[in-house]
């Protein structure tokens, strides 16, 4: 999934990881820069050692071109995909 776009996150931008960001997997939104925001991930145009989700950098979030963009996702629970394949009658 990496390598099209840099990815827009959510969290704001931090120099480092002190501070302990939330282990649940939600945005880093104590702290940081309120200005800037983290994009990660490499684009079209960037070497390929580029494309690591690891790889972060930040931009203010008004900034547009044509390197960064971002996914939308949706969580879906079990029962919604084994009912999904199940045949209908």
């Amino acid at each position: 999934m990496h390598g099209n776009v840099r990815e827009w996150v959510q969290d704001l931008y931090h120099d480092n990881y002190s501070g302990a960001p939330p282990a649940n997997g939600a945005a880093w939104l104590e702290g940081g820069d309120p200005g800037e925001r983290v994009i990660r991930g490499g684009a079209w145009f960037m070497d390929p050692e580029f494309g690591r989700s690891a790889n972060r950098a930040k931009l203010p979030p008004e900034t547009r071109n044509n390197f960064v963009g971002f996914r939308v996702a949706k969580t879906l629970d079990h029962y919604n995909l084994v009912s999904a394949a199940l045949p209908s009658e």
